[in-house]
């Protein structure tokens, strides 16, 4: 290289040594900048490997922490919670009619229970309807159940019992309906009316006091009104009664029950 140098400059115009000069140096320039880049190549390589590790923690860490994450989460626990109510802790402020949630918030009920008596025995529950309180236009349950009344358990009792479970203080109503369909025990044949009662007295609702939220309500008789005659075929008492009495048969009784704020 030297000697190249030498013979140029000895030997050549001025102008073309600095041009031969120039594109020496700028190749070896380049040579040793691509020598140069190379290890920086590494070197960029090792940071690229760094930062590409960094940026898979930082995206791990920010699936379990992302806005939209927390989303998905909170729309899995709300739905586990709608097919687990038990576990639910209510809601402050939910309802809040006459017959409606208590003033801290706690949840409201309106619970219902048709009772049947066989062969003189004591009355028990056959079922037990209850409904979540609020609601301005009132809330509706009930629903449909059958039982025997057998010729050696005759006659039988329905009656209705209601309560309202609150903390609040203020007096809620409910109006009772009842529809009861008798099949023979004997003969077996269709189903066919039996006998309809609905309001309390005078069809009117019926005032219930509230009771602290429980499992086990003080339940207070609900009377219905039966017309002018018992039509289940026994001479029994007609109007308001609490309590409709049926001879031997197969009965599907079928009750709602509204209360109202």
């Amino acid at each position: 290289m030297r000697k190249m140098i030498s013979g140029l400059v000895h030997g050549a115009k001025p102008a073309l040594v600095l041009a031969v000069l120039v594109a020496v140096v700028g190749a070896t320039g380049t040579a040793w900048a691509g020598k140069g880049n190379s290890g920086n190549d590494n070197k960029g390589k090792q940071d690229s490997a760094v930062v590409a590790d960094q940026t898979t923690k930082n995206s791990s860490f920010g699936d379990k922490a992302e806005s939209g994450d927390k989303s998905d989460h909170a729309a899995f626990v709300k739905a586990w919670f709608k097919k687990h109510p038990k576990h639910h802790k209510p809601k402050p402020g939910n309802g809040g009619g006459g017959s409606g949630n208590g003033n801290d918030g706690s949840d409201s009920y309106g619970v219902a229970s048709v009772w049947v008596s066989r062969g003189g025995s004591a009355a028990t529950a056959w079922a037990t309807y209850s409904t979540l309180l609020g609601s301005p236009v009132g809330d509706n349950t009930g629903g449909v159940f059958r039982f025997t009344c057998s010729t050696a358990n005759a006659p039988c009792t329905v009656a209705l019992k209601a309560a309202v479970l609150s903390d609040s203080p203020d007096p809620g109503s409910v109006y009772p309906r009842v529809l009861i369909y008798k099949q023979d025990y004997n003969v077996g044949g269709p189903e066919v009316y039996c006998e309809y009662g609905d309001g309390s007295t005078g069809s009117a609702p019926l005032a219930v006091t509230p009771q602290a939220p429980t499992s086990t309500p003080v339940w207070s008789a609900v009377p219905v009104n039966i017309g002018g005659s018992d039509d289940c075929g026994l001479a029994g008492p007609a109007g308001d009664v609490n309590q409709i009495t049926v001879p031997a048969g197969y009965y599907d009784v079928k009750s709602t029950f509204v209360f109202l704020p």
